[in-house]
């Protein structure tokens, strides 16, 4: 399922996956701060970057991708760094920077192009220990580096039938100004009744799906969303394949100049 643009609705369900009975929906909160609320957002965000990018510089340069271990290396000078975020943060950064040094040492391993993961904009993410939802006044409490702020955000009528259902990790995410929780919501699968009756199913062009029982499944704008995806992926694609295929670097001599030749 793509991930429609956070702008149109103030609860956008972006991936939906079940395993055994329970299904888990990962969806956007808009959320309304204050503009004070908003600034300590924004500086909780930085902060939360900085520590995500230290522990990216260490694991890099010591070639270290064990989070355990990373996490004794880099904590007091994360802290230094950040002192506005609680300690559960700079864990939270520290296993995010663990899973970018574990990915990126494995494309090295590869012969794969990288460089050391850095991040210009790491969205926090928060767990039962940091935040707390309340479903019936419809706000968040949320750690930052102002203390413990209550910020309402917004869920439609349509989405009601989430509410009140346990949550997993959220993350804090700026998109155009406008600040939205991405949650990860664990819903009981629907129970299916057995039954005798054939719907035949098209997948169509301009409707990603149409039943025998003259039913149209899904919206016109997933086609473009899916031809975006189509050319993102063909471009990376072209871009891996043109890294592969680089010469390796000429050699260099001590002053910069190619070396003699023998």
């Amino acid at each position: 399922m793509h991930a429609a643009p956070l702008s149109f609705l103030n609860w956008q369900k972006l991936s939906v996956y079940g395993t055994r009975g329970v299904w888990t929906e990962r969806c956007a909160w808009r959320l309304s701060p204050t503009p004070g609320q908003a600034l300590a957002l924004a500086q909780t965000a930085e902060q939360f970057t900085l520590s995500f990018n230290h522990v990216c510089e260490v694991g890099w340069g010591t070639g270290e991708k064990n989070g355990v271990r990373l996490h004794h290396a880099t904590y007091r000078e994360s802290k230094a760094l950040a002192p506005g975020l609680v300690s559960d943060l700079h864990i939270q950064a520290r296993v995010k920077a663990t899973e970018a040094v574990k990915s990126a040492l494995d494309r090295q391993k590869k012969g794969r192009r990288v460089s050391c993961p850095q991040a210009r904009a790491c969205p926090p993410r928060y767990n039962l220990h940091t935040y707390r939802l309340d479903w019936e006044k419809g706000t968040v409490t949320l750690s930052t580096v102002a203390g413990r702020l209550h910020i309402p955000f917004h869920v439609p009528a349509y989405a009601a039938t989430d509410a009140d259902h346990p949550t997993a990790t959220v993350d804090l995410v700026q998109k155009r100004g406008r600040w939205y929780l991405h949650v990860v919501v664990r819903v009981p699968a629907p129970e299916g009744e057995p039954t005798e009756a054939v719907v035949g199913v098209d997948l169509g062009v301009t409707r990603a799906a149409v039943t025998s029982d003259n039913r149209f499944h899904g919206q016109r704008r997933w086609r473009e969303l899916e031809a975006r995806d189509f050319r993102l992926r063909r471009t990376l694609q072209a871009k891996g394949a043109r890294e592969r295929k680089a010469p390796p670097s000429p050699p260099v001599g001590q002053n910069g100049s190619p070396p003699p030749r023998s």
